[in-house]
Parts: C-alpha cells; structure tokens; sequence
C-alpha cells in the first residue's frame, strides 16, 4: 500500500494505481470491522457484534458471507435469548425478542430453534394481550403452551401471570356452574411454582366436595382385598349414551393431486373421499372447531409448482355446509408437496387453544424433493401442541408407506392405511378419538392411552386420570392392584 501512495504522489493517474489503492483500503477496513466484530462477540457485547456484521455486510455482500450470515444469526438468536431468560417488563421486552427471532430466521428460514423461540415469544403476547383484556381462559391457554415449553420464561414473570389466569378463569366457570373446569384451573395454578399459592389452595378446598370426577371407575368384585403390588391394567370405556369425545381442534388436510383420479372398484378416490368426509363432518360434534387444507388443486401437475396448497376454511367453529362447499369444488391435478404443506401448519393452528389434530389424507409420496420427515420434525420443535395423523389412502408402495408414516410418528400420531371407504371412515374416526394421560402420586405423566382401545399396564398403585378432551375430564385417586383390570367410563363429552 506504502509503494502504491508513493506512485500516486509521483505519477497521479498512473495506470490503475488509484483503483488498487482504493480495492486494498477497501478490504483493510472489511478487515479491520470484521476483527472488531469477532472481538465483541468474544466478549459477549452481541450488539455492538450485530451493527458492525451488518456493516461488514453493507460494504461488501460477498466478503465471508457464510461466516456473516452464521454469526449474524446467532447474535439475534443471542440477543433475543437474553431478553426473554431475564425479569423484565414483558411488554416492552418480548417485541424486542421476537425483532430478533424474527432476525434469525430471515438469515436461516429452517432453524428450528429460532421458530421455536419466535412461536414462544408470539404465544406470550397473544397471552399477555388476552390477559389484559380480561380473558382468561385464553390468557391461560396460550401462557400454558409457554409455560411447557419454557417455565423459566421472562425469568419466572410468565408463571405469576399463569397463575393469575388459571384463578381468574376457574372463578368464572365457576360463577358459570362449570365447576369441573373450574377445579381443574385452580389444580393447575396450585402447581405452579408461585411463592403464595394459597387463593388457588381455598378455591380448590371448596370445590371439592361438589366435583365429581367425570370418568367413573367401574367396581371390580373381588372375593378377598387385593394388596396394592405387581402390574395391574386400567382400561378407559366411552359410556353407553355418552357422546364420542373429540380434540378441540382438527385440520384436514386433503390430497388434490392429479393420482386422487385413480379408480378404487370403479370409483375416483377423489369421490370417495368427497362422500366419506361428509360422513365424517355429520358425526363431529358441534362445538368442534375444524380446519381445511387442499394441496395439489390450484396448477397442472405438468407447471411442477411446489407451492400447491391453500388454507380453504381458517380453524373456526364447525361450519358443515362451508366444509363440503370447498371439497366438491376441488379438482385433482397437480404435485404432491407434503414438506411444505407440513410447514404451514404452525400458522394454521397458531391461535389454536388447547391440543390440535391433523388429519393428513394421501394417496402418494413426496413429489418435490423435500423431506416430509424433516418437516415433521421442524414442526414438533416449533412448540406446537398438535398429533399428525396420516392416512395412507391406497398406498400399496412400501417407501411411500413408510415415508407418510414416519409424519406420524415424528408428531405422536398414528400411520392408518385404507384402501376403501369403509376403511376410510374408520380410519377417520380413530384419528380423532381423543386419548388418556395417566400419572403418578407426583404428578409425572407415566402412560398414555386412547379411549376404547386396549388395556395399559402399570404397576399397581393410585393414579390421576386424565382424558384428553377440549376441557380434561379428571379421574383423582384411581387405584390400580396386582392382577386385576380397572375399568373407567367416560360419561360426557367434555365440552
């Protein structure tokens, strides 16, 4: 550089000397900015590392951009971390966060961590907002996904305001006449790890004596006591004249492909398919809310757009008629992008209170490259409180079985082949029967069942009950002994 001033100041405008002594003090000062940066973010000053990347950015895109972009992302990520571990006021804080979740994720659009840490911090303000306003049951539902994913949340300011939540919601269901739910709200907030937990404690002790668990065990005649050891089974039964409990939520997500044209005895899928999801709707309840996806109806298969998927009826209250409206509209005729239709569901069921199911109907594999498995996986990791259910409609390939099956498996649901429409109603019904958790004396989840199905066995011993249904039905002080089946039945439908 000392020889190159030297010819300027001797021979202005010789050859391209001034053009190299501008490139050279160019990258002298991408040098000296990008070694400031390394130094703030060795000692932590993530800030200060963020402005002078981005400034390294500003001035050369090309220079180390892989090294740029890694270290930008994990300053936000960084950054947007710091805020939400520590005690502050949440409103100013966790927009500040999600500016850099947001951040993060513009630089790696994939990362699981950042949309886990962007859906966190977006449930919390839906909460707070919720909180606000006075409703409580949402505030309580949107804080509890939180919570679950995260009890040290804003430095254990989330669980003061969860606690709030659960109260004020128990005390309006139970001024409703709900006292089941409202028991269970103040058994939750009792939980939590508040230093006062004595308004939850009284409202609990109070309640009591007029909660009577929904599930009620069936008794089992014994000719002598049996000891409370060995393994025993508990089996949880619909009631005869009870109504068929269902999640509070439930997306369809349906295959519009160019193969649903494919006959099954005589018959396009697709028509089949139109018939047994009307079947199916007439059966849910009313107060379900149900959402609806297409794929693969909007573009010639021969236009290869792996876009192909629309959200036809956002989650809302059942609406029978607007349902069935867009599935006899459809019309078969292009991709199968299942990694991407996996990957709109977070939106989808993003103000979802409670738990979520997907009813994901195929009929074929991956068609664009993407790796359905994968998504899946990038999906349980966002937080979301959702059970993919696949099922594989005349699905005779075994890679394409497994492939739709290990969408189930990754989300904690159930792989059902059909290859008819009574196969396919079934298949339906039992991918929106509800479950059961089972737990222990301390309150650790130790099994899990669904209503109808088979027996579990557990050691012998007293257990929670718990069905997984819009509002839980609770079974306190179940008892399990050696040898022998306890048996509960559902008697509501939970709503």
């Amino acid at each position: 550089m000392a020889k190159l001033e030297q010819i300027s100041a001797t021979s202005p405008g010789y050859r391209d000397v001034e053009q190299r002594m501008a490139r050279i003090g160019r990258e002298q000062e991408l040098e000296r900015v990008f070694a400031g940066a390394e130094a703030d973010r060795e000692a932590g000053r993530h800030e200060e590392a963020l402005e002078k990347y981005e400034q390294v950015e500003a001035l050369d895109a090309g220079y180390r951009a892989e090294v740029i972009v890694e270290r930008r992302y994990e300053a936000h990520m960084a950054l947007g971390q710091e805020l939400t571990e520590g005690y502050a006021p949440a409103s100013e804080i966790v927009p500040r966060a999600l500016h850099h979740f947001n951040g993060a994720l513009a630089l790696k659009p994939r990362s699981a961590e950042a949309g886990l840490e962007r859906r966190l911090a977006r449930l919390y303000l839906e909460g707070e907002a919720q909180y606000r306003e006075g409703d409580w049951d949402g505030a309580a539902a949107r804080l509890e996904a939180v919570h679950a994913q995260r009890s040290e949340y804003l430095g254990g300011a989330l669980v003061e305001m969860l606690y709030e939540a659960y109260v004020r919601s128990g005390d309006a269901h139970r001024e409703a006449g709900d006292r089941q739910f409202a028991y269970e709200q103040y058994r939750k907030a009792a939980a939590l790890p508040v230093a006062d937990k004595t308004l939850a404690m009284s409202r609990m002790d109070a309640l009591a004596p007029q909660v009577i668990p929904t599930p009620i065990p069936a008794p089992t005649p014994t000719l002598t006591p049996t000891p409370l050891e060995g393994d025993g089974t508990v089996q949880v039964l619909l009631a005869p004249d009870a109504e068929r409990p269902v999640p509070p939520n439930i997306e369809i997500v349906l295959d519009a492909s160019r193969s649903m044209w494919a006959e099954i005895q005589g018959q396009p899928r697709i028509e089949i398919a139109r018939q047994v999801l009307g079947q199916f709707l007439d059966e849910l309840p009313n107060k379900v809310n149900v959402a609806l996806r297409a794929y693969g109806h909007q573009y010639d298969a021969e236009q290869g757009v792996c876009t192909d998927t629309e959200l036809l009826v956002p989650l809302a209250l059942l609406d029978r008629v607007g349902l069935m409206t867009h599935i006899q509209a459809l019309n078969p005729q292009g991709m199968t992008p299942i990694g991407h239709v996996l990957a709109q569901l977070e939106d989808d069921l993003a103000k979802a209170t409670g738990q979520s199911v997907v009813v994901l109907v195929s009929d074929g594999e991956e068609s664009c490259g993407a790796d359905p498995c994968k998504a899946a996986d990038e999906l349980v990791a966002s937080g979301l409180n959702v059970q993919v259910h696949v099922i594989g409609y005349a699905v005779d390939d075994a890679p394409v079985a497994d492939q739709l099956a290990c969408i189930a498996e990754v989300t904690g649901g159930s792989y059902l082949p059909v290859g008819s429409a009574q196969e396919l109603i079934a298949a339906l019904r039992e991918a929106v029967t509800v479950g059961y958790a089972v737990y222990d004396r301390d309150g650790a989840e130790v099994a899990r069942g669904t209503i109808n199905g088979e027996p579990i066995t557990l050691p012998a011993g007293t257990y929670r009950v718990e069905v997984l249904a819009g509002a839980p039905l609770v079974s306190e002080g179940v008892v399990i002994r050696g040898d022998q089946q306890t048996t509960l039945e559902v008697m509501t439908s939970g709503e």
